[in-house]
């Protein structure tokens, strides 16, 4: 993880965040990304930091809690040329912690990025750190509990995948789906662009049941895989071919 330069805090609920602003590594995309015209400016986390003018503070999920479960999320955003967060992608992070991080960082508001053409876009990584550090947890945190939870949820399970297209390729995606059922977030590593565009568009299509702890709907994860037709293929890279 990459050191952090600006860092703030603040005590709710017996419980402490961190948020560290981090620089932006590879491009990774959003299961519902905004198609952007202008060119999309990579910030430093010193220059993204400079521009923030609001910080949304997450909540601390109520399930998270009860299971001692901790730790860092690190999202990767795009900001448009107003200064909203348009896309967010988990780079990293707990089920539970990352949809509260996503639904935070969504609210945060920059200051506009003034390229020399003018305002633009930028993309950067932001961390948010979930920590229980109250009196009344530092002693019962049990060493497992990620472990532990993840025997008590009863993951997520596809409901009606939609496959228009003919049988062909199939592109494998983490998809992280929330507790209404819907997609939140997904990713795919080492596939080529036109793959990645067309499993994401088809993946819009599928239904979920969300995973359960007990009788109650959480965010988790799910690996399934999107087939893609070779002629969807083809037809969107011709579309991004110059």
């Amino acid at each position: 993880m990459p050191s952090s330069v600006m860092a703030c805090r603040w005590n709710r609920a017996g419980c402490w965040f961190l948020l560290v602003f981090v620089l932006a590594g590879s491009t990774i995309r959003s299961a519902k990304q905004a198609p952007l015209s202008q060119h999309v400016h990579t910030l430093s986390s010193e220059e993204a930091a400079n521009l923030l003018l609001h910080i949304a503070k997450p909540s601390y999920p109520a399930i998270a809690k009860v299971n001692f479960i901790q730790g860092t999320v690190e999202l990767a955003i795009t900001v448009n040329d107003v200064g909203h967060v348009i896309t967010t992608h988990v780079v990293e992070g707990e089920p539970l912690l990352a949809v509260a991080a996503i639904d935070a960082v969504r609210k945060w508001v920059y200051k506009p990025y003034v390229s020399p053409e003018g305002p633009a876009p930028f993309s950067t990584n932001v961390v948010v750190n979930f920590s229980l550090r109250s009196t009344k947890f530092r002693t019962r945190i049990p060493e497992n509990a990620e472990k532990d939870l993840e025997k008590q949820i009863q993951p997520p399970e596809v409901i009606a995948p939609a496959q228009s297209d003919p049988p062909g390729d199939a592109v494998q995606l983490k998809v992280l789906v929330g507790q209404r059922g819907e997609v939140v977030d997904a990713t795919a590593g080492g596939i080529e662009e036109p793959q990645i565009d067309q499993a994401l568009k088809n993946l819009e299509f599928w239904k979920f049941r969300p995973a359960r702890w007990g009788a109650i709907p959480v965010p988790w994860y799910i690996t399934v895989k999107v087939p893609v037709g070779r002629a969807a293929m083809e037809k969107s890279a011709s579309r991004k071919a110059p």
